[in-house]
Order: C-alpha cells, then structure tokens, then sequence
C-alpha cells in the first residue's frame, strides 16, 4: 500500500510540476487564448468549412506565440469576408470593430481576445450547448485575472452584446442568459444570419460578393434602418426585458469574486471567492418567472462545475487571481513621481519555500513578521509586535534582496526598493513629505 501511495503522490508531483511550467509559458497562454478567439468568432459566423476554421484559429495561435497583437488582428481580418457575406450592414458596422481593434490590439490585445470567446462562444458551431458553459466559466476566469476594477470592463459589455446579438439574430444564446424574443418581433432580416457555409472553392467568390454586396445601393440606405432596429432592441433589452438585471447581477458577482480572491488568505482563496457566484442563481429563478422565461436547471450544475474547476485548478498550484498583483501595481502608481518599482513583483520566486538555504533566517523571518502579520489574534492574545525593521546584511549576491522579494510574495505586501538620493530634497520639509 505505501508504494502505491508513494508512485501516486509522484504523478500528481508531476502534473503540477508540468502545470507550473505551463503557467510560466506566457507565449504558450496567449497563443491559446488568441486562437480560442478566433475560433469562436470564425464558428459563430456561417462562412468558411467546418474543418477550415480550426485551421485559421491555429495559424492565429501560431502567430500569437510570439506577437499576440498580430495575432488577434489576424483574426478579426479572417472574419471580416464571412461577416460582409451575411450581412452588408454588419460589414460596415465591422469595419469600425475592425478600427478599434488595430487601434488597441497593442495594449489590450488580451482584453480582445477575451471578449471574443465570451461574447461569441454561445453562438458557435450551431449554438452547441457546451460552448456555454465556456462563457460562464470564462468571466469568472477573467474576473480572477483582471482584476475587480477591469472585471467591471470584461463583465459587462460581454452580457451586454450577448443579449443584443440574441436579440438581433433571433436565437436563444447557450450562455443560459435567458431573453424574451417575442418582445423583439419582427425580426429585421438584413441583421439576421441566414446563409450557411461555402465550399472550399467558392471561398473567394463568396468573399468579393458579398464585400460587393456592401456598396450596394440598398445596403447604405439600410443601414440607418438597422441602427434604429439595434437601438430599439438595445432600449427593450433595458426596459422591457431582464438585460438590465443580468447585467447588474452578473457585474457584481464577478467583482465580488475578483475583490475576493485579493482578500481572502489561506490555500483555498479562489475557491471561497468563487462561492458569490452562487448568486446568479436565485437571481436568474425569479427572472424567470418575472419575464416568463425558462430557468434551465442545467444552469445549476453549469455554476457548481465552474466553482469545482476553479478549485481543482488551486489544488494543482495554477494560480488564476491577479487581484493582489493589480492592487499593488496600483499603490505603488502613486510613487510614480520617484520612479519607485515593487520589487516584490518581478522574480521567478512565488513563496520563500522557493528560496534555497537559509533556513534559520527564514524561520526567523517567519516568527516575528508573517506570524504577526498573518495570525493577529495570536498576535495580539501573546502581545507580539511585528518589527519596526529587519537588517539583512551579507556580500552582493548572496540572495539578500531575492529573499525580501519572496517573503512579500508570501504576504502580498509591496516591497518599494528606495534610494536615499531619490527622496531627498534640497527645500526644507521636502525630504520628509517625500517619505510620507
């Protein structure tokens, strides 16, 4: 029995040992997160074969693992010939998607991708079910990333344009983001997506048609049409329908659980901070009988199973929540006028178990700051202080700064790395506002 335990415990060492080289790839992360992108965004228009559009998300993904701006750019050109084939009015709305995204792909090539798979995944490939439960666990995910500031910035347009499109498409999402689609009755047929796949042959004739079909009298005089239709749909999705309520419900929970995950300390902080996530079902029950429409008891089991991965993924050491990460990024913002950096947050170290040697000093760190600091009501029933400061001294390169860096990880605490010259002043009371 003890070498079956053993020869287990090895493989789950490994796995997680394989994890964490995996989660330190960051090319190997946005190649899959760009190409997941352009998967959904491929499948949910009607245009290239079936087996043609893995291809186009794995050249994007390919291209994503050294430049993943070019590779989410990439991606939404795929889209532009299979959107102007469906519809010419949504080829000139694309074209200023098509703007944006050569505008921001630089700096918020991410934030892109993300919101391609949350948005489009539930109207891909014939609305397969399972694609919906990849948004739902996907804005958790993000909302553990991000951050609970831009959770807010992923969270809300997602819903947002996954209720419009239901509405404009004339389809029940498989986001399980219910919507009452006789209130959007008649449908308006140049905003619809009607037309299925091309063959491989007729790729490019179908592509130049339908850009063609973009300048076409008719479409130009109809565009103003459809941005009246979006904008009646938009103003019952708010008014008449529960858009309002699942957005608001869906953008709290999500910054709940990404605050959370930045408060809460111990081994299991993602799986407690996902528990909110629990609210969106009590929520969703009464909007269905408020709105009449159908609460899928799936939805249940859709919530519980990403709360379970979210916790599998802690078990074997993939941490997902940067929340600590942007608060700190934030705080140390505002010593921007120094040139000050939080040297806690660069390193390849996660806790001072990464650190080798030093034990006695590590110990010690442990027993007068962490305990302190980690453990108040033992702190405070025995009287223990944390230090007013901690001398490390030694010769350069003997891990003195590698260590500090590693217990502020430990701790999630910032660690400024300040030189005297950088805060001194030759003004009176300068110096010390400086310090303050």
């Amino acid at each position: 029995m003890p070498p079956v335990q053993q020869q287990k415990s090895m493989a789950q060492q490994k796995v997680m040992a394989y994890l964490r080289i995996a989660q330190e790839n960051e090319g190997l992360w946005s190649a899959l997160l760009v190409s997941l992108g352009a998967l959904f965004l491929l499948g949910a228009i009607p245009f290239y074969p079936v087996y043609i559009v893995p291809a186009l998300a794995l050249v994007c993904g390919a291209i994503a693992y050294k430049r993943p701006d070019i590779g989410v750019a990439l991606g939404v050109v795929f889209a532009f010939p299979a959107v102007a084939y469906q519809s010419g009015i949504f080829g000139w709305v694309f074209i200023i998607v098509l703007a944006i995204v050569f505008f921001e792909m630089f700096e918020q090539w991410k934030t892109i991708a993300v919101i391609e798979i949350l948005v489009m995944a539930p109207f891909s490939f014939g609305q397969l079910p399972f694609f919906g439960w990849i948004t739902v666990l996907g804005m958790v995910i993000a909302a553990l990333h991000f951050g609970s500031k831009k959770s807010i910035a992923v969270s809300i347009p997602s819903v947002f344009l996954i209720l419009l499109l239901s509405t404009l498409w004339m389809v029940n999402n498989s986001a399980f983001m219910p919507i009452n689609l006789g209130l959007y009755s008649p449908a308006y047929s140049p905003l619809m997506i009607q037309r299925s796949e091309v063959g491989l042959s007729n790729m490019a004739g179908a592509a130049i048609q339908g850009i063609e079909n973009m300048f076409k009298r008719e479409i130009i005089d109809n565009i103003m049409t459809g941005w009246g239709k979006a904008v009646k749909n938009t103003t019952l999705i708010f008014f008449n329908d529960s858009g309002f309520i699942q957005i608001v419900v869906w953008g709290v929970t999500l910054y709940l659980i990404s605050y959370l995950s930045g408060t809460i300390k111990g081994k299991h902080s993602q799986l407690l901070s996902c528990i909110p996530l629990l609210i969106v079902l009590p929520v969703y029950y009464g909007i269905g009988i408020l709105f009449k429409t159908a609460f899928r008891f799936e939805f249940v089991i859709v919530i519980l199973a990403c709360i379970g991965i979210i916790g599998g993924s802690e078990f074997l050491g993939l941490k997902i929540s940067q929340e600590s990460t942007e608060r700190r990024k934030e705080k140390i913002s505002s010593y921007g006028k120094f040139g000050f950096k939080d040297v806690g947050l660069s390193g390849e170290e996660k806790s001072m178990d990464d650190v080798g040697g030093y034990e006695d000093v590590k110990a010690e760190l442990r027993d007068s700051i962490m305990m302190p600091l980690e453990k108040k009501e033992i702190a405070y029933a025995y009287g223990i202080k944390p230090p007013a400061g901690v001398l490390l001294f030694g010769p350069p390169g003997t891990g003195k700064t590698m260590l500090m860096r590693a217990l502020s990880k430990e701790l999630n605490y910032s660690f400024i790395s300040i030189k005297a010259s950088d805060i001194l002043s030759q003004w009176v009371g300068e110096s010390e506002k400086n310090v303050t």
